[in-house]
């Protein structure tokens, strides 16, 4: 299928029935897949979006925009539900439940580049998770109460328990090479 847009950013929903893809022209859309007919399409950003994920289900997009807006919409509405200004997302994904939202932000320094990995609760706002200066979101578990946050600098991936705020597991000198599979 051709976009009219350039695009930037494709993802598919956990489930394989729903592709969502961003463009740099700020639109984004929603198909079923592998039908390819287009579900929703609508204008998200003035600027171009970056990353898109979407829930198991699809029901729900998070986005990350190249002026430092992330948000969350409904896909059947074409309609956003959550948003959030911060520094430079670099990275977003949406939990599987769609309970919380994982972002990587960046800021340049004269040291260079600096980010942080913040995992969010969207819908009370309550911060579950905050690690940098040198940290990037990767992933979550399939069941939404773990994560996977690359952590540079010699100390490798980490795997977060989200409800403890414990860390579990660190793999040595990975730089953000692992996801976790739902089995």
């Amino acid at each position: 299928h051709r976009f009219p847009d350039p695009v930037q950013s494709v993802t598919l929903s956990g489930d394989g029935r729903r592709l969502a893809v961003g463009e740099l022209s700020g639109r984004v859309s929603v198909w079923a897949f592998p039908s390819r007919t287009q579900l929703s399409s609508w204008t998200a950003s003035q600027t171009t979006v970056e990353k898109v994920s979407l829930t198991h289900s699809g029901d729900l997009l998070a986005t990350a925009d190249a002026d430092g807006r992330t948000r969350i919409w409904d896909t059947a509405a074409s309609a956003e539900v959550w948003s959030h200004q911060g520094r430079n997302p670099r990275g977003v994904q949406i939990s599987s439940d769609g309970r919380s939202i994982g972002v990587t932000e960046a800021i340049s320094t004269r040291e260079g580049l600096v980010s942080w990995a913040r995992v969010l609760e969207w819908r009370t706002g309550r911060e579950r998770l905050r690690l940098g200066p040198i940290a990037e979101f990767e992933s979550f578990t399939p069941d939404g109460t773990g994560a996977l946050v690359s952590r540079h600098r010699d100390i490798g991936t980490e795997w977060w328990e989200l409800d403890r705020g414990r860390r579990v597991r660190v793999v040595p000198e990975n730089n953000g090479c692992l996801t976790v599979s739902s089995d």
